[in-house]
């Protein structure tokens, strides 16, 4: 069952009853970018900590492939977009085990190539490597997307790297949790790819649609791994 919250006297709900129904937590909020929200959000989750029979597992809406990164490199969970990735949020999260669930992904997007690397799955000067960050560069600039769309050439293109990529990667000696994530990973740039390729202008509903329709998937990918967790997702409510 999912529930969403929005407005409502979060302290007068009974949590007990509403855990025993639900699988996950839905926590929205009206805008990105207000702490307030967030600190109500973490309230929320504090509340539910309490009586919750599971240990918690966050879902935010932020770059899978970052989070996954620092998942594997044990690292600090910084992985989240500008409005989110604030000192108090991160030390936040950090409480709880908590993965991003988005496809989208901003400027760092070359950590993914970066990790690759370090971890000798891939040559610095392997080709499809190249090829994807080329590529991914015509669309990611800074913090947000431009409006531009990647033509079905550049598509096909970047999809034939992520496929060789994969294959090359996930053929290799890995353990089956790490096969899964990377796996997870190499499939949401491929989604990517298809998302990059739809208009951002009149088609700009579909490209939400597609998105929030990916992240209801790899919701359900996290969870799979961690069924003895309470999901929660912390998400706008446009989505």
């Amino acid at each position: 069952m999912l529930i969403v919250f929005s407005q409502e006297a979060f302290s007068q709900k009974n949590w007990r009853a509403i855990l025993s129904k639900s699988d996950i937590v839905l926590l929205g909020e009206q805008a990105h970018g207000v702490q307030s929200f967030y600190e109500e959000k973490q309230k929320i989750i504090k509340q539910i900590e309490l009586v919750s029979p599971q240990e918690l597992l966050l879902l935010i809406e932020s770059p899978i492939v970052l989070s996954v990164i620092r998942e594997l490199e044990n690292r600090k969970s910084n992985y989240h977009y500008h409005h989110t990735n604030t000192e108090e949020n991160i030390q936040f999260f950090n409480g709880y085990k908590n993965f991003g669930i988005d496809l989208q992904e901003d400027c760092r997007y070359t950590e993914f190539s970066d990790f690759l690397i370090t971890r000798k799955y891939c040559d610095p000067s392997d080709r499809d490597i190249l090829r994807m960050d080329s590529i991914l560069s015509l669309c990611i600039i800074g913090e947000n997307y431009v409006k531009d769309v990647l033509s079905k050439g550049d598509v096909v293109k970047l999809k034939s790297s992520i496929l060789h990529l994969k294959s090359k990667v996930l053929s290799q000696n890995l353990d089956e949790y790490e096969s899964k994530l990377l796996g997870l990973c190499f499939e949401n740039r491929l989604r990517l790819a298809d998302y990059l390729h739809l208009d951002i202008g009149k088609g700009y509903q579909k490209r939400i649609q597609y998105r929030d329709s990916v992240m209801a998937v790899n919701v359900q990918e996290v969870i799979d791994s961690y069924r003895d967790f309470q999901a929660i997702i912390w998400a706008a409510n446009l989505h």
